[in-house]
């Protein structure tokens, strides 16, 4: 999961696209994805839960909220992403996505609880950026 966050932030297309399973790259092209992503400027990754996804599974889950700004607004990617493993790499299946919007003048103090719906303080969470 980091990994592919990473290569979203760096641009990195072609590996976001061949770290898609091939029963889930049908659904995209490698175009789509970079036109998806030219608005969007990453601001952060955190990951709240993992199921499984050890060097000896075979599949994983991963919880994570990514923050992110697109259109002078910023916005959290919260999803539950399912991935699966052949030939020793991890590949992304699908996810359930939710986005939040957050307004840039809502001023969050430190022991609130995070906008991104961890569940955790804002200090402990995005607010550690």
């Amino acid at each position: 999961m980091r990994s592919r966050y990473s290569a979203y932030v760096k641009k990195a297309f072609d590996y976001v696209y061949d770290s898609y399973h091939v029963r889930t790259k049908q659904h995209f092209t490698l175009e789509s994805i970079k036109e998806q992503s030219e608005k969007i400027r990453w601001l952060g990754l955190t990951i709240s839960n993992t199921k499984n996804g050890k060097v000896n599974d075979k599949s994983g889950i991963v919880n994570f909220t990514a923050r992110y700004e697109m259109d002078g607004k910023t916005q959290n990617l919260i999803e539950k992403s399912y991935f699966t493993k052949e030939k020793g790499r991890w590949y992304y299946i699908n996810g359930e996505t939710q986005f939040t919007t957050t307004a840039k003048s809502e001023k969050v103090g430190r022991n609130d609880p995070c906008t991104c719906g961890s569940g955790k303080k804002y200090k402990k969470c995005c607010g550690r950026i």
